[in-house]
């Protein structure tokens, strides 16, 4: 049978397909897109550590389940400290916060309370995290696009290790100083790019 193309860009890339046929230049879709979705913004990235390795053992229901129950345990967290966008997608949660301060406070909530919930040894859920700050187009139904954001993806899914939390050097730049304590620099060279970032693992994580 003939395939067919299911939009799932969302709000932004719909804009975006209806800019490039109406025949306009790169920069000027640029410029419209930011002055229409651009926000600068701290931007968090979560993943779930051990995937592979539970789905291969356990199969994949169970691990949805626990997925599930991450996603209910981590929204009501993210809302008490001023997320403005929350999305899930497979074993990862992305969320937008006004600035770094709130999201670091919901990410150190998130995997702490994550932790205690999901018990000690192997089988423990664990999550690991990445955090920037910068300009984004946020878009309201598949969340935000950016340097920062892809900075983000990459320390929390690549880089960091379970109960880790990495930030981007824009996202520490913005920490006042009684945040900084307990972060170390780091960098990373991943797919040709030095990626420098630091380094904080939750207290409450072992």
């Amino acid at each position: 049978p003939d395939l067919e193309l299911v939009d799932d860009g969302g709000e932004l890339m719909k804009r975006l397909s209806a800019l490039v046929s109406s025949g306009l230049g790169q920069e000027e879709i640029s410029q419209r897109l930011w002055h229409s979705y651009g926000s600068t913004l701290a931007v968090l990235v979560m993943d779930t550590c051990g995937f592979t390795r539970r789905t291969h053992r356990d199969g994949i229901a169970p691990f949805l389940i626990l997925l599930d129950r991450l996603r209910a345990a981590a929204l009501p967290i993210m809302q008490d400290n001023g997320c403005i966008s929350f999305r899930t997608e497979a074993d990862n949660i992305y969320a937008c916060f006004g600035d770094v301060v709130p999201a670091l406070d919901a990410a150190r909530a998130v995997t702490r309370a994550i932790a205690r919930a999901g018990g000690g040894g192997d089988d423990a859920l664990r999550l690991s995290t990445g955090i920037g700050f910068g300009p984004v187009l946020l878009c309201p139904d598949r969340g935000a696009f950016g340097e920062e954001m892809n900075l983000a993806s990459k320390l929390g899914e690549d880089i960091a290790g379970p109960g880790e939390i990495l930030l981007t050097e824009a996202a520490f730049e913005r920490l006042p100083d009684d945040y900084r304590a307990g972060f170390r620099g780091d960098g990373r060279t991943i797919c040709g790019m030095d990626i420098s970032f630091y380094a904080q693992r939750n207290r409450a994580v072992r």
